[in-house]
């Protein structure tokens, strides 16, 4: 996974699969998630079971529709 592009569209899909567990390789250990007036959660486990909380009670949600997308690598 090093294409930026193909990592964003990736995890989008795997979001719309609504598979939580598969989202987890994308994150890092100190990756944090934070839903407006929710704790925050940290960490690949953690904010996986926050999203597989959220599929589970929003069945409709996590369409997406790529409308733009760019990336580029920095220069230094």
């Amino acid at each position: 996974m090093t294409d930026p592009i193909q990592i964003v569209s990736d995890f989008c899909g795997l979001m719309e699969q609504r598979d939580a567990t598969a989202l987890k390789p994308y994150l890092t250990g100190d990756a944090v998630y934070q839903n407006v007036g929710m704790p925050a959660a940290v960490g690949a486990d953690a904010i996986a079971e926050n999203l597989g909380q959220q599929f589970a009670m929003f069945p409709d949600s996590y369409a997406y529709e790529m409308i733009n997308i760019a990336a580029g690598m920095p220069t230094f």
